[in-house]
């Protein structure tokens, strides 16, 4: 019987040429514009969530003493020690710099990040040791520097790095240790790591600072009884000097990328809204197409009138006649499915550099399958019920004759 309903299926689409190809391509782009915007939305809302304790991680940030009402991530690295000794909530303070750089590898020049090498910020971003000692992270003018697992094998291949020279800042430094860590889809990416020469004074403000809070702290409290409690040093270094940091704000990690004056980079011109308006364009593209289909049903009705009759004398019976055109419905949603993942395969090039996703392509397709099935799933029901209402009436007519 379901080879018959999909013969019969088979026939009507190819029957109802435009009409099908303009529901399938509708519905495809629809499916395509709706996945692609869902997982980037995932995407740049899930920035350093396979964090350990994530959910009690914050990057402490003050207003902008240079522009007013704006929110800078510049701290010094002596409030730091501060935090921890007069809060208690405060279970680890870590400040570090992340920056650029650039170097020269093999009389090859680039540009890199650098990250400082702070014990308390190693631990927090679980950066582990895996080859060599840890002469990078002393605090010397000539101290050593560590490289990222993947960067070693980027710049030297099957070569030993360990040893190598590499120009940086007009100096010749010494990778001295290789490190794991996780450098993708996080707010803190870097390829070397050392110890860069920034003051640690309570007047050089140019480093960034990431605190995790103990269980149950309650975050707002805390953030407030900080900025009541804020040390001279930063209001006021000398009686001449004045840092203009008035106010402390507690940023959780997990809403870092998006938040507030934390993406300076002119580069960076598609903003969040702009995703959720093309989301929301996708799912505008799939309503009008399954209305536009289901208007286009509804009016083949009448044409198929006699068909329906025909079934009915042969002994069809309602049940049989929806069925078939739920089959025939679905046959058209798997056309859709495909045709998107066609459209996807090849927009998939292009759509990884407007957006910078840094995944694999099975995490886009895991995905992508999964919100095909979700919306599969409602636009079956809903054209049952479609079917169901626009064949009534031929059945009460066929009763009525």
């Amino acid at each position: 019987m379901i080879a018959h309903y999909l013969k019969v299926a088979t026939r009507n689409l190819l029957k109802y040429k435009i009409q099908s190809v303009v529901s399938i391509l509708g519905l495809a782009v629809g499916f395509v514009c709706f996945a692609l915007s869902l997982y980037w939305i995932h995407y740049e809302t899930t920035y350093d969530d396979f964090r350990q304790d994530v959910d009690r991680i914050y990057m402490v940030r003050t207003n902008d003493e240079h522009a007013e009402g704006k929110i800078s991530s510049r701290i010094p690295y002596s409030f730091a020690a501060y935090l921890t000794e007069h809060f208690p909530e405060i279970e680890v303070a870590a400040p570090f710099h992340v920056g650029s750089e650039r170097i020269g590898v093999n009389d090859k020049y680039k540009d890199v990040m650098f990250s400082s090498a702070d014990s308390a910020w190693m631990q927090m971003m679980d950066i582990q040791i895996i080859k060599g000692n840890r002469n990078f992270m002393l605090p010397k003018e000539n101290a050593e520097i560590a490289i990222t697992e993947k960067a070693a094998k980027e710049w030297f291949g099957a070569e030993d790095p360990l040893g190598k020279e590499v120009k940086m800042d007009r100096r010749t430094k010494k990778i001295g240790a290789v490190v794991r860590a996780e450098n993708i889809h996080t707010n803190f990416p870097f390829e070397l790591i050392g110890n860069p020469e920034l003051g640690r004074t309570w007047w050089y403000i140019s480093w960034n600072m990431l605190i995790k809070v103990k269980p149950g702290t309650k975050v707002e409290e805390l953030e407030a009884k900080i900025t009541g409690n804020l040390p001279h040093q930063l209001q006021q270094v000398t009686e001449t000097r004045k840092t203009g940091i008035e106010r402390i704000y507690l940023t959780p990690l997990s809403q870092l990328h998006y938040a507030k004056d934390f993406r300076n980079d002119k580069e960076a011109v598609i903003t969040f809204n702009y995703i959720v308006y093309f989301s929301v364009a996708g799912i505008l593209i799939i309503v009008c197409a399954l209305i536009n289909y289901l208007t286009l049903f509804i009016n083949r009705m009448r044409v198929r009138q006699r068909e329906m009759a025909l079934r009915m004398i042969h002994g069809a019976g309602i049940r049989s006649l929806i069925s078939l055109l739920t089959i025939e419905f679905l046959l058209l949603l798997l056309c859709a499915i495909f045709t998107g993942f066609l459209i996807i395969e090849v927009c998939l090039p292009q759509f990884i550099v407007l957006t910078g996703i840094d995944a694999p392509k099975s995490a886009l397709y895991g995905e992508t399958f999964f919100i095909y099935c979700t919306c599969f799933h409602h636009h079956i029901n809903y054209y049952h019920w479609a079917a169901v209402f626009s064949i009534s009436p031929f059945f009460a007519s066929f009763l009525a004759a």
